[in-house]
């Protein structure tokens, strides 16, 4: 669960863009929802 809240490279970009003083696009925004909903069922099973 924390792998896919933590260490997916979107998390890592979204750093980087912030240094540069760019903010996240619509597409990852996208997927660090996907990867919430993923952590949500991973956590509601256990």
């Amino acid at each position: 669960m924390n792998s896919l809240l933590r260490h997916d490279w979107v998390y890592r970009w979204e750093q980087i863009l912030e240094k540069v003083g760019l903010e996240s696009t619509p597409e990852m925004l996208s997927r660090k929802a996907h990867l919430a909903n993923l952590a949500d069922k991973v956590r509601s099973e256990y």
